[in-house]
């Protein structure tokens, strides 16, 4: 009520509320990444460490603006992608192209672009993730060198 400089009453705001969420039919969150990362992990068949790889991709994604261009389906399987390439596992096998309903040939822009925020994460001023990916608990992803990929 406060916040509406005591333009509504509390039962008015309540009562808003209820006819919102009415109209969204109670739907107040959609997909993410990651809820395509934990079924992607299964199909690619993923060691423990190759899944925290996927997770830091698609987290640092979360930072950077032009990565709202892809859906969240396209960010996981792009670290699908890349977790494949950078762990040297074969690029985008089959069982992938089937179970994510994406070609290797539409995920690799996306894929590209994750591995150039990956590539500056050392020089970005957002250190969060890469703190948290660097921890024995997550198998240290943040802290693998892969080279040139």
């Amino acid at each position: 009520v406060y916040i509406t400089d005591n333009a509504y009453t509390k039962d008015d705001i309540l009562n808003m509320e209820v006819s919102m969420l009415r109209t969204l039919d109670f739907a107040l969150c959609g997909p993410t990444a990651a809820h395509f990362l934990d079924r992607f992990h299964r199909a690619n068949v993923c060691s423990e460490e190759q899944l925290h790889l996927m997770h830091y991709l698609a987290e640092l994604a979360l930072l950077e603006v032009q990565m709202l261009q892809y859906t969240p389906s396209h960010i996981a399987a792009a670290a699908a992608l890349l977790s494949n390439k950078l762990l040297k596992f074969p690029t985008w096998p089959p069982c992938m192209a089937q179970f994510s309903k994406h070609s290797e040939g539409e995920i690799k822009a996306c894929a590209r672009e994750l591995c150039g925020i990956l590539e500056s994460v050392d020089r970005s001023s957002l250190q969060a993730i890469r703190k948290k990916y660097s921890q024995e608990r997550f198998k240290r992803v943040a802290k693998l060198s892969f080279g040139s990929s």
